[in-house]
């Protein structure tokens, strides 16, 4: 698997614009952001006892929160950086994503807050399933979404989905199948 790491500078004490993060839309697990965190230009470690809150709300409304104590597979503290990973619920829709992040000590006591944009850049195709698929996970994909199968006048089999782009699937009678959507 590849994995694309971002590293980023954020300022306890400095006014600074927020770092813009490239992403495509369904992106998951694929790119981990490394935050070094720096007080008045100094970088400082933080202590593994540091709990992380990213929280950011989506162009189409919904929004997504991590926290270190709850799921540090996504947020947590590495080698004195604040880290975390770009989740499909973070991608779920394209645009310009704000994102918060918090930091409390072991107490609960507020440490810091910084923000940085998730700009999300919207997938070839509107099917989350179809743009992450490989062709197993597309068949897989059809399969759960199947509404109706019928042989059409012509002779072909049409398979109707639930998939909102509306996935037809035809068979050319040899055994060829194609995907329209």
């Amino acid at each position: 698997m590849v994995t694309v790491t971002r590293t980023v500078e954020l300022s306890l004490t400095e006014n600074l614009i927020p770092v813009v993060i490239h992403a495509k839309q369904y992106d998951n697990m694929t790119r981990q952001i490394k935050c070094s965190i720096y007080q008045d230009n100094t970088l400082i470690s933080l202590d593994s006892s540091v709990s992380v809150n990213i929280t950011g709300t989506r162009s189409d409304g919904g929004y997504f929160q991590y926290n270190s104590s709850v799921d540090s597979s996504v947020a947590y503290v590495l080698n004195g950086c604040v880290c975390f990973w770009v989740t499909s619920l973070m991608t779920k829709a394209s645009g310009r994503v704000p994102v918060d992040i918090t930091l409390t000590d072991g107490n609960g006591k507020a440490i810091g807050t910084f923000s940085l944009i998730l700009s999300v850049e919207k997938a070839a195709v509107e099917s989350e399933g179809l743009t992450t698929a490989s062709y197993s996970a597309l068949v897989e994909t059809l399969a759960e979404n199947i509404a109706s199968m019928y042989v059409n006048d012509s002779g072909y089999l049409i398979i109707d989905t639930n998939d909102s782009p509306g996935i037809t699937v035809t068979s050319d009678g040899e055994g060829g199948i194609t995907v329209d959507y």
